[in-house]
């Protein structure tokens, strides 16, 4: 009986859509959970990977917010956000060899066609992981992050797209994290007010990533490739 309500559900025009939402909030879940509990070896095991190439990177966004912020992982936080500063493509495949040497799986690879690819999802212990490639400009650095407007209908694995910005972020230092000597931005409390305002340290549960203080529209569109 369950099973005939579920492929009732899943294939019921008009609860079809209940199913999806009901779907992806079990996914989020178990994201979620994975995160928790496996998430700090991760970023331990992600650290020494990235470190042993030579690469220019720190750990970004959300990650960042919440080692600097509580100390740990954010708890609503599904993945760990990394920022890497790579100029070409064939460097940014160096990298993606490496990790998946290391026994990384890439999921997705996002691009704009005017400047190559801009992020990259890897998956490991269960947990993704997200690298976004900063292009150095005259006076900031920036990265590119895609996201579905609400309402809005796309073609198949288009997304709109928007530019974060911020100083240069010239220096790193090492932060204790459970241990761990992570790479994170030299003042990453300043780094931070930048990213998500001056009330960064207050926990804000509205906060959508493509309308943060740093980020501005763009007309590129955005490509999502899945492996």
């Amino acid at each position: 009986m369950i099973k005939k309500i579920k492929k009732f559900m899943r294939t019921f025009p008009l609860t079809r859509g209940i199913w999806c939402r009901l779907s992806d909030e079990k996914v989020k879940k178990i994201r979620r959970d994975n995160l928790q509990k496996n998430g700090v070896e991760t970023v331990k095991t992600v650290q020494e990977i990235l470190e042993s190439t030579g690469v220019f990177f720190f750990f970004d966004m959300g990650t960042l917010l919440g080692i600097v912020r509580e100390g740990r992982l954010l708890k609503h936080d599904m993945d760990i956000d990394i920022a890497a500063v790579v100029g070409s493509e064939e460097e940014k495949a160096a990298l993606r060899e490496a990790l998946v040497a290391r026994g990384c799986a890439i999921r997705y690879s996002y691009s704009i066609e005017e400047l190559g690819t801009v992020e990259e999802s890897f998956m490991m212990s269960d947990i993704k992981f997200d690298i976004n490639y900063y292009i150095r400009e005259d006076d900031r650095d920036v990265c590119y992050l895609m996201y579905e407007e609400p309402g809005r209908e796309y073609k198949h694995g288009e997304l709109s797209v928007v530019k974060l910005s911020s100083p240069h972020i010239s220096e790193l230092e090492k932060k204790d994290f459970n241990g761990t000597m992570i790479n994170v931005p030299r003042n990453a409390e300043a780094y931070l007010a930048v990213r998500y305002g001056e009330n960064w340290r207050i926990p804000d549960k509205g906060y959508i990533y493509w309308k943060g203080p740093s980020t501005s529209p763009t007309d590129y569109t955005g490509y999502v490739t899945y492996y």
